[in-house]
């Protein structure tokens, strides 16, 4: 990092992901092992702390949402990717690694965003912001799938993933709408069919997650 803005960007970032995949560990705990889940939520309350003071810092409302987003263990290792050094794990992580995908508003230059840092905050109160999906066309050729409406799975908070038709402008790029309602910090992915719950569509994820921040 460059400059404290640029800083407290990326701890934005990196605290976002890690409370969303902490929510997700503790609900797969919570069967498995309910003491560890017990740590996990203890953990999580940290992590909100140090998010609200990252938002506060930077001018943003300390609690954007009432709730928060839980991610699927997949998604978490692929989102961590961006900030692992390749190779210095002697040890092959069983989780499968997804092609990345960018999201930034559609209307701002093709270099606004930094990878591995937060893109700029969309509203999604009337589903009108249109946003660029980017990706490898090398990693994922998507004419692999021919004949299946390309499609952005959106997950927030608590609720059912939603899904919008994502229209291919160039090879690797495409664009979408935000749908309306989404607060807070929401996580985005491409696929081809509509699954109705996170962990499913994990499974199901062509590309991505990618962070959007809401609000």
């Amino acid at each position: 990092m460059t400059s404290t803005k640029e800083f407290f960007n990326l701890a934005d970032l990196i605290g976002s992901v890690g409370i969303a995949a902490s929510i997700g560990l503790s609900e797969r705990l919570a069967a498995s092992d309910p003491l560890l889940a017990r740590l996990v939520s203890s953990i999580l309350t940290v992590e909100s702390r140090h998010d609200a003071f990252f938002r506060h810092v930077q001018g943003e409302v300390p609690n954007p949402a009432p709730f928060d987003t839980g991610i699927n263990d997949i998604w978490a290792y692929n989102l961590a990717l961006s900030f692992i050094v390749p190779g210095s794990c002697p040890i092959e992580v069983p989780v499968p690694i997804l092609p990345v995908l960018t999201v930034e508003p559609a209307a701002l230059p093709r270099l606004a965003v930094k990878p591995g840092a937060m893109p700029p905050h969309v509203n999604s109160t009337h589903g009108t912001a249109l946003q660029a999906f980017t990706w490898d066309p090398a990693q994922m050729p998507f004419t692999a799938e021919e004949g299946k409406q390309l499609l952005a799975g959106w997950v927030n908070q608590v609720n059912v993933p939603v899904y919008t038709p994502l229209k291919i402008t160039a090879n690797g790029t495409g664009t979408t709408s935000v749908p309306s309602g989404l607060s807070g910090i929401a996580f985005a992915v491409v696929t081809t069919q509509q699954y109705d719950n996170v962990n499913d569509l994990a499974l199901g994820t062509m590309a991505g997650p990618a962070v959007v921040p809401i609000s």
